[in-house]
């Protein structure tokens, strides 16, 4: 029984599997997720810690006068002290 090695470069016939490359992409495929995972749970604990840092250090007491003469003034919420003095 003659069989068909027009398919395959290797001289193999298409429906036999290549073991050795299979196992080669495999552990690829492992050492990728692997890498994906704990690259996953440090943006997840970054973007986490930014915005629990933004929360909690944002001053929201900051107040901005403006009595329409040209100055504006900024009061420190956490001071209570005029930081600056805009000029228009």
């Amino acid at each position: 029984m003659k069989k068909n090695f027009i398919g395959s470069s290797w001289g193999r016939d298409l429906t036999e599997p290549n073991i050795k490359a299979l196992k080669k992409f495999n552990s690829i495929l492992k050492t990728m997720n692997s890498f994906l995972e704990r690259t996953d749970i440090l943006i997840k604990l970054c973007v986490f810690l930014t915005i629990a840092l933004l929360l909690f250090s944002t001053t929201f007491e900051d107040v901005i006068l403006d009595d329409g003469t040209s100055n504006i003034c900024v009061i420190n919420g956490k001071t209570g002290e005029i930081e600056h003095v805009l000029q228009k």
